[in-house]
């Protein structure tokens, strides 16, 4: 247990110098939310001026010429505006702020090698080992992406109740219809176990080890290693991209009796993928064994 014990002590540690970054997606998953109030009393719809609806179904009703008409007209403006007809262009901010939340990792690591920052000499220089340090940072940045989505969704539950408020019995709940172009939110467990721990862990682990690795051994060799890495990012990033858009075009299952993973290429991009993110993490494993334990051997300090 103290193996766990130690991880779960780092990994608050990491939450509580690292709050600037919670408190700076918070704000970013706010700032989403209230321009999208904004642009919904404005009346900026994506289904376009939708309020006609709201104004004229009275006028509708009151034209009916007998009580059987008047029931066919209310049965169909009932449940006539659906959540993505009542969403606004702002849901377009959502894509940068996850992927925020996503390189948001990164920083976790470099941080820790800024020379103004005391916490380099705190966290490799602490009786913990390796393996427990860089678990921790991954816990942590994976919290923070679980974090901006969990407020996403908050926000999204919120705006779907607002305008069932507005629109009265024109509305029909239904956030879960939008979801199925979105996959990536927590209400299909399946797609969303996959997202998070499939795809966007990996990732996570894939930059925090590239961090460490440029930072760690020579100074000399930083700007290369920052090129190198920099490309082999961009690389995995079209591979993430890839995974991403194919798993949420046509599901996780596809094939005969749906036995597959996927589709055949995404499958074999996936396995590419956590190959690469293993051999990173390996490296980094090493790299730092080698830099930070028994002293300090970063040369830049």
């Amino acid at each position: 247990m103290t193996f766990i014990d130690n991880i779960f002590k780092l990994y608050y540690h990491e939450l509580k110098v690292n709050k600037k970054i919670i408190i700076l997606l918070g704000v970013a998953v706010l700032t989403w939310f209230l321009f999208s109030l904004f642009n919904s009393y404005r009346g900026y719809y994506s289904a376009g001026n939708i309020d006609l609806i709201k104004d004229l179904s009275p006028k509708i009703l009151e034209s009916a010429s007998n009580s059987q008409e008047k029931a066919f007209f209310k049965e169909v403006l009932t449940g006539a505006i659906g959540f993505k007809s009542a969403m606004t262009g702002n849901i377009l901010m959502l894509a940068p702020i996850c992927l925020a939340s996503i390189l948001a990792s990164y920083i976790l690591v470099t941080r820790d090698f800024r020379k103004k920052n005391t916490s380099f000499y705190l966290i490799y220089s602490l009786p913990n080992r390796i393996i427990e340090i860089k678990l921790a940072k991954i816990l942590a940045g994976l919290s923070l992406y679980i974090y901006t989505i969990i407020l996403i969704t908050l926000g999204l539950v919120c705006i779907d109740y607002m305008n069932l408020l507005k629109f009265a019995s024109l509305y029909r709940l239904g956030i879960w219809n939008m979801t199925k172009e979105v996959l990536f939110l927590p209400f299909d467990f399946r797609s969303s176990i996959f997202y998070t721990f499939m795809l966007v862990l990996p990732s996570i682990i894939g930059l925090q080890s590239s961090a460490s690795i440029i930072y760690a051994g020579d100074s000399n060799m930083r700007l290369p290693k920052r090129i190198g890495f920099f490309i082999l990012i961009m690389f995995a990033a079209v591979l993430v991209l890839f995974i991403g858009i194919d798993v949420n075009t046509y599901d996780i299952f596809v094939g005969i009796g749906q036995n597959y993973l996927t589709s055949i290429p995404t499958f074999i991009f996936l396995v590419f993928l956590y190959i690469l993110v293993a051999i990173l993490f390996i490296m980094d494993m090493v790299y730092s064994k080698k830099s930070f334990r028994g002293g300090l051997g970063y040369e830049d300090k």
